[in-house]
């Protein structure tokens, strides 16, 4: 009997070469297991006489019964892989089929991870390494094995867990003053920057009570009472508040908070995690009231803190006569020329003085140190810059002017579009009447990727030749958009008119020069149009060509 019949792989293999189930069959098995016991007992497993190449086995052919030869070539018929061949009896040239030292390389699946809603599933979509036939089997991993059903597939992710410190809310996009729900806390901004209030049920996520531990939160008898620190762990998002008040309510509490510190907004339904940090109580300052301002210095921890606490202002001139011991890196103002106007903002502290009118310097109370202050641009608006309602004409079309050139800067550095926004209200522009057609104090100009936007109206209040002129575009990528504008003045004027221009009309005019897009939307005119074209250029060659490229006016 020739040894290996078949090989073992083929007789246990759980499937056919097609993939399908297949049975053992038991005299296979008892025929190739009698093979086996045959060579172990010739010594077969227990040594190799020979090693060579296929083509040198014949210098063995004349060898003894179990002797044994590795070829390290294949079998001489197309396998290249090293195989054995054992004398079968002592006549000359009898060898055994070959023997492989292994069988085929069995094959991987390749995994893929796919989505099923919230779910997270493994998908095998290929098999790879293998020899021979390659299966066939696709689908998704389910408990039994590979199911084409992907909702029949395991997930391969657990239940959010819950932070390792603090307690847990899910939060709730919410602004309403009123109870959130079990687990659950909101806001009443939905920009957290802009909270004032946190509405927090007395049930934390888990469905625990926790209102005797919010009624402590307010404990500390200093006006600071503390600092609340919510992570969403899913992402490591954080945001910071200083508490300073607690209300009670129907299921839940109101705390009031400010100083935030962090994201704007969370996820709807995100588990958060919640820490408190609590301030000691005021210290006995022998019947002395400090004041609040007093109370919170004497609360800060570090320089820092309290030069934070001192930087925040009225207005911007108040800033600027401060007389401050240590320059923070930020100060606030409450409004430009007041507080309350509309333009207060956040400065932040710049090596030298910047080139544009977004700025401030201020002297330390050395009476020496001169630190300079810009503005941080975040939310630009024209008020800012002085814009207001009860200003003049001609305040207002030079910070107008200001503000614009400001937008055009912050557009320049960060090559990308800046938009600055006109708040509510009606603001007079101009500079008085003109008869001289070269006079252009009463227009704003502006640069490229300037967006200029708001709700605000613009009344005008200069005129020449029986019209009044508004913006003069002379850059790229300018839009206007939602702002009103109204001529009390004529019976008509211009308002955008994209000509290049300088100080005059002649001067900054380009030969051939091609204005890249254009944009007017959403904007009302009231006894005004709008023009786009180059007009009261004075001395302008008709031979040049101005072209806008893309020019948009939507209603």
């Amino acid at each position: 009997m020739n040894v290996w019949t078949k090989r073992g792989v083929d007789i246990v293999a759980p499937t056919d070469a097609a993939g399908n189930p297949r049975k053992v069959i038991n005299g296979e098995m008892q025929t190739w297991m009698t093979e086996v016991e045959r060579l172990f007992n010739t010594g077969a497993f227990n040594s190799v006489d020979a090693v060579g190449l296929y083509a040198d086995r014949s210098t063995f052919d004349a060898e003894a019964e179990g002797f044994v030869y590795v070829s390290i070539d294949g079998d001489g018929a197309g396998s290249s892989s090293a195989v054995v061949f054992i004398k079968e009896s002592a006549a000359s040239g009898d060898w055994s089929p070959p023997v492989p030292f292994q069988g085929d390389k069995g094959w991987s699946p390749l995994f893929r991870v796919a989505s099923d809603g919230a779910r997270r599933v493994l998908e095998v979509y290929d098999w790879v390494g293998g020899d021979g036939e390659k299966p066939t089997s696709v689908g998704f991993v389910g408990a039994t094995g590979l199911t084409p059903n992907i909702a029949e597939a395991i997930d391969i992710r657990g239940p959010q867990g819950v932070s390792g410190t603090g307690l847990s809310w899910n939060f709730d996009n919410g602004t309403a003053d009123a109870d959130p729900g079990a687990g659950k806390l909101r806001a009443d901004a939905a920009d957290l920057s802009a909270a004032t209030e946190l509405f927090v049920s007395k049930t934390s996520a888990g469905g625990d009570p926790v209102a005797s531990f919010l009624a402590g939160l307010t404990n500390s008898t200093s006006t600071h009472k503390g600092y609340l620190i919510v992570t969403d762990p899913s992402t490591a998002s954080q945001v910071t508040f200083d508490v300073t008040g607690m209300t009670d309510a129907a299921g839940y509490v109101k705390l009031a908070v400010s100083g935030h510190s962090g994201v704007l907004a969370f996820d709807d339904a995100a588990l958060l995690s919640v820490i408190f940090s609590r301030t000691g109580n005021a210290g006995d300052l022998n019947g002395v009231n400090p004041g609040s301002a007093g109370l919170a210095v004497l609360e800060a921890e570090t320089v820092g803190d309290v030069a934070g606490i001192i930087g925040n202002f009225a207005s911007r001139s108040d800033a600027a006569a401060s007389s401050l011991r240590v320059a923070p890196d930020y100060i606030r103002t409450a409004g430009y020329a007041e507080a309350g106007d509309g333009g207060g903002a956040l400065y932040k502290k710049v090596a030298s003085e910047p080139s544009h009118e977004g700025k401030f310097p201020t002297t330390l109370d050395d009476g020496v140190t001169v630190v300079w202050y810009e503005l941080a641009p975040d939310n630009l608006n024209f008020r800012q810059f002085g814009v207001h309602p009860d200003n003049t004409a001609a305040e207002n079309r030079a910070a107008l002017q200001d503000g614009v050139d400001y937008a055009g800067a912050l557009a320049a550095a960060n090559d990308a579009p800046q938009e600055i926004k006109l708040p509510a209200g009606r603001y007079l522009w101009g500079n008085g009447a003109y008869d001289a057609i070269a006079d252009w104090r009463h227009i704003v100009f502006v640069p490229d990727n300037v967006v200029i936007g708001g709700t605000g109206t613009l009344v005008s209040s200069t005129h020449f030749s029986n019209r009044s002129v508004g913006f003069v575009v002379r850059g790229d990528n300018v839009i206007v958009q939602d702002v009103s504008f109204l001529d009390t003045y004529t019976a008509t004027s211009n308002w955008i008119i994209p000509v290049g221009a300088g100080t005059s009309y002649d001067s900054g005019l380009t030969s051939g020069r091609t204005y890249e897009n254009l944009v007017v939307r959403r904007c009302t005119f009231n006894n005004a149009w709008l023009s786009v074209s180059v007009q009261f250029a004075k001395s302008l060659n008709h031979n040049e060509r101005h072209v806008f490229n893309v020019l948009q006016v939507c209603g």
